[in-house]
């Protein structure tokens, strides 16, 4: 029951990695995911992994969603700064 914020960061991953653009097909795939969001976030009953790596914690939670699981990948950067929407995946396409 913790606030999850969505800003800059998550939309740029979801368009770019390590700073290169995403393919469009790519690009098109995960920001069609983000209308599913919200509802893993709400509605995930566990967290499927928990990673810290150099002071920054990663968690990735899921749903079953039209028979396929989506995946959405939390981070936070130190402990007093907020949880923030990083990305989202399909893991079957």
């Amino acid at each position: 029951n913790e606030e999850i914020f969505f800003n800059q960061k998550g939309f740029r991953h979801l368009i770019m990695k390590k700073g290169k653009y995403r393919t469009r097909k790519e690009q098109i795939r995960r920001l069609r995911l983000l209308r599913d969001v919200i509802d893993v976030i709400t509605q995930s009953e566990k967290i499927d992994s928990y990673r810290f790596s150099f002071g920054i914690e990663f968690w990735s939670i899921s749903k079953i969603i039209n028979k396929s699981p989506v995946v959405v990948i939390i981070r936070q950067d130190k402990k007093d700064k907020p949880k923030y929407f990083l990305s989202v995946i399909n893991k079957n396409k």
